[in-house]
């Protein structure tokens, strides 16, 4: 089994999930990542937006980058 991951950043993030508007259709996964105002500071978010043949949460997770690795943060 093999996977390609694909990095876009995104320029509106309000008109899609890519510039041309076809890479989504092309991967069988997207994971989105985000830096956003919470309660007074930022924090890092991931949201996963589609990953085909798998059941998957769609809520949006906190995460932190830690020297252990990333740690998913319970969603209160």
């Amino acid at each position: 089994m093999s996977h390609l991951f694909l990095l876009v950043q995104f320029q509106n993030p309000g008109e899609g999930l890519s510039t041309l508007g076809i890479i989504e259709f092309l991967v069988d996964g997207i994971v989105k990542l985000e830096f956003v105002p919470i309660a007074e500071e930022f924090k890092r978010t991931l949201t996963i937006r589609k990953m085909r043949q798998v059941n998957h949460s769609t809520l949006i997770h906190p995460f932190e980058i830690t020297r252990e690795g990333i740690k998913i943060l319970e969603v209160t």
